[in-house]
């Protein structure tokens, strides 16, 4: 993150930021483990809650969804992720992964909408743009495919996954 965008997230829930910058990056997120002092509690007086699979955090959420997503479970992630938009509106790593599994479900139409949505939400979230690029190439959109890589490499350089995975999906079309 530049500095200012991590100074505008001061005592703000960062994670949509930082997941959108680390997209898939399983380094980012164990480093970040090892600065993760404790659950912030919001009242000094609230009741315990227990941990039922509703009680659930979205970071574990979407833990759970990857999986799915990782073994091509698409059609209950697509379920699951459809339940957590309406639990958590308006979250750009939620509409970035509904996108991937429409996608790969081939439902473009819906998984473009999905993709256009986390964009709105967070211009800058790095798997959308990759995503949605791999969506322009299956759909035959090569010129807007390249320009989501040019976004990619203005905000994440040559090197960052998110670049290198729709720099070879594009390939040398």
């Amino acid at each position: 993150f530049p500095s200012h965008d991590i100074f505008s997230l001061c005592g703000v829930d960062g994670t949509s930021n930082f997941l959108g910058q680390h997209s898939g990056s399983s380094s980012a997120k164990s480093r970040l483990k090892n600065y993760e002092l404790g659950k912030l509690e919001v009242t000094a007086i609230a009741a315990p809650q227990p941990t039922t699979p509703a009680s659930k955090s979205l970071s574990s959420k979407l833990d759970d969804v990857t999986m799915l997503l990782e073994s091509e479970n698409f059609t209950q992630a697509l379920s699951d992720l459809k339940r957590m938009d309406k639990e958590f509106p308006n979250n750009a790593d939620i509409n970035n992964l509904l996108g991937y599994a429409s996608r790969n479900l081939m439902q473009y139409k819906q998984s473009a909408s999905y993709y256009t949505k986390a964009l709105r939400i967070n211009p800058n979230h790095l798997g959308a743009i990759e995503y949605q690029g791999e969506l322009f190439v299956k759909t035959k959109k090569l010129a807007a495919a390249k320009r989501n890589l040019a976004k990619l490499k203005s905000l994440c350089g040559v090197n960052c996954p998110e670049y290198l995975d729709l720099k070879q999906a594009i390939g040398k079309r």
